[in-house]
């Protein structure tokens, strides 16, 4: 029975009929339906609270009253899974991506909010090892094909054809000059925490964005490679395993 009720409370929060619990409110039955208003109110507000956390790029770009209303839709439309308001807006960036209106008036949001959402998930990821580059070294040339490079817990690439970054990096200062972006670059973005807990952010290149694609699907580095020169033949592989040893993106080697 107070299951029930519980799971009645929170449709009816989330934007359900209260007809069912209103009647199950403590006081005054005549102004059950304005307590419960109230309440269903500052849940609401939570939530969207939580939504301008984890978007303020994405609300500085289409604007507070726009991304309000955006934000209600979407706690409407999609309550939360989970019990911590940290984890909450997974699903956003596909929710702007499917409003008309936004994207032809502002084609790119969606795709920043694609950023801003695998950043709060590489800030709360699970910690893990971060592979020493000694390891690598100690291995001989004719086995390297057939290693598998595991991602660090914290890694998250997001693979865009508008300049994400650029347009992140440009909406933490006051004024934006739009004037030096080009919206039709596309940037591919690797987001991972680093060891001392700050979130690190780079730009990858075609060929390096497809060899962190690989390894996430775990290619051993020989296919991954392939992978990589088949998109882009002039990709420095060596470069780009070295460059994700030093942001401390890889976390351990395993063998076929």
């Amino acid at each position: 029975m107070l299951r029930e009720l519980q799971a009645e409370m929170r449709a009816a929060l989330l934007g359900g009929d209260p007809a069912a619990v209103i009647g199950a409110l403590a006081g005054d039955p005549a102004s059950a339906p304005a307590r419960f208003a109230v309440h269903r109110d500052t849940v609401t507000a939570s939530l969207i609270k939580a939504l301008e956390a984890a978007y303020p790029v994405v609300r500085r770009l289409v604007g507070a009253r726009c991304f309000s209303g955006l934000a209600r839709r979407f706690v409407q439309a999609s309550p939360p899974a989970a019990p911590q308001l940290w984890a909450y807006g997974d699903g956003f960036a596909d929710a702007l991506a499917a409003d008309p209106q936004l994207a032809e008036k502002w084609p790119f949001v969606a795709e920043v909010a694609r950023l801003e959402w695998v950043r709060v998930a590489a800030s709360f990821a699970a910690d893990g090892p971060r592979l020493d580059p000694s390891t690598l070294a100690a291995v001989p040339a004719d086995r390297l094909a057939s290693l598998g490079f595991v991602l660090h817990p914290t890694v998250r690439l997001v693979v865009s054809m508008a300049p994400i970054l650029t347009l992140w990096l440009a909406h933490q200062e006051d004024r934006v000059e739009w004037s030096s972006i080009s919206l039709n670059a596309a940037e591919s973005v690797l987001v991972l925490r680093r060891a001392d807990g700050r979130l690190a952010m780079e730009v990858l290149g075609p060929g390096e964005a497809a060899l962190v694609g690989a390894f996430a699907a775990g290619l051993p580095f020989g296919d991954a490679a392939g992978t990589a020169v088949a998109v882009d033949p002039l990709v420095a592989l060596d470069a780009g395993l070295g460059r994700l040893f030093t942001l401390g993106a890889l976390a351990a080697v395993r063998s076929r």
